[in-house]
């Protein structure tokens, strides 16, 4: 599957496959959450939400035809500042709010915003190599 790499309509898939993603995470989250803490939901919620956003990016945003097993480990090294700067916020939320911690997906919603961008320009340049 070939895919434009122009770096407009690219980045439009890639935040479809974000929201995708959102949507995962939410799920996943909402439903861990039910019998734990929710900074241990979210840890456990993330990789679920990872291999979501690597297989959809790989298929629609950036139609990759690399080995998936190499291609599924630069992705996860890659994504690991994202994943700082995501989780980091999660966690500061979730820490510093009552309201937040009862409500998690508040926090997954700010984190998965402050990360999407880092997330995109290691995607492209470290993994999907146009």
């Amino acid at each position: 599957m070939t895919k434009s790499t122009a770096l407009g309509p690219q980045f439009l898939r890639f935040l479809v496959v974000g929201g995708i993603a959102f949507v995962t995470n939410i799920v996943a989250l909402t439903l861990f959450n039910l019998v734990m803490h929710p900074i241990t939901a979210q840890f456990l919620a993330f990789p679920i939400v990872v291999l979501v956003a690597w297989w959809c990016n790989r298929r629609f945003t950036f139609g990759s035809t690399q080995p998936w097993r190499r291609e599924l480990g630069k992705y996860i090294l890659a994504n690991i500042a994202g994943w700082a700067v995501n989780n980091g916020i999660y966690v500061l939320l979730v820490l510093s709010s009552s309201f937040i911690a009862t409500w998690p997906q508040i926090a997954v919603v700010i984190g998965s915003l402050s990360g999407v961008g880092i997330n995109f320009f290691f995607a492209r340049k470290m993994v999907f190599k146009p």
